[in-house]
């Protein structure tokens, strides 16, 4: 699972990476007590273009995005939900030009916390993300219905990771080390069979080690 990379922010305020405020930059919408004073600073709901192309709408106070807003990138990336000091802070949606939608926490733009993935291909992640990636406990189920749940670090499973098909046939537990299986996996079917198979760095080890059928372990 790669990262979901999210791009910076322009605010309002002045900064090395902006045009002075009344330059190019276009605002519409409410000023302080109504009229234009000072640097003219937005408050209320207006839209705010950056000479970058970017655009913001909603709600403003002083000068900042704050509230609930939607931020647009050129590239198509687009954010909605929560904002504080000109910021994404708090829950909120990114929808990405290559189809992907990220729903949940946000800490300064960052995706950060708990939060629901759903990739362009139908497979979903929902769980804990850090800084864009999946990462400490959830769950990944694939567009099919099949499920992997357990601990994953930075977009890898890492740990022991639950798999269960869709149509519940088999439940497999397996051992991974940063998306690769490593130790001991056991396969356990509907009909009460259960198999323990080795892995090493991904390939399977050694065959069967042990079958249990029928109530009989077979090494």
């Amino acid at each position: 699972m790669k990262k979901l990379v999210i791009l910076k922010i322009h605010d309002i305020n002045t900064n090395k990476e902006m045009m002075h405020w009344g330059s190019k930059n276009k605002y519409g919408g409410d000023f302080v007590d109504g009229k234009p004073h000072g640097c003219s600073q937005p408050n209320g709901r207006g839209v705010f273009y950056h000479v970058a192309g970017d655009k913001y709408e909603d709600e403003m106070e002083l000068g900042n995005f704050k509230g609930d807003g939607i931020y647009m990138w050129p590239n198509g990336l687009k954010y909605v939900g929560q904002f504080t000091n000109s910021q994404p802070n708090g829950r909120g949606s990114y929808y990405f030009d290559n189809g992907h939608i990220y729903t949940g926490m946000v800490k300064d733009g960052v995706i950060c916390g708990t939060g629901k993935i759903k990739y362009a291909d139908g497979n979903v992640y929902e769980g804990v993300l850090d800084n864009g990636f999946p990462n400490g406990e959830g769950v990944y189920t694939t567009a099919e219905g099949n499920t992997y749940s357990g601990m994953f670090l930075k977009g890898e499973m890492h740990g022991l990771i639950t798999q269960k098909d869709a149509n519940n046939i088999c439940t497999v537990e397996t051992n991974y080390k940063h998306g690769v299986k490593n130790g001991q996996s056991k396969l356990r079917y509907a009909d009460g069979r259960t198999v323990t198979i080795n892995y090493l760095n991904g390939e399977l080890t050694g065959g069967v080690v042990r079958c249990i059928c029928d109530g009989k372990t077979v090494q």
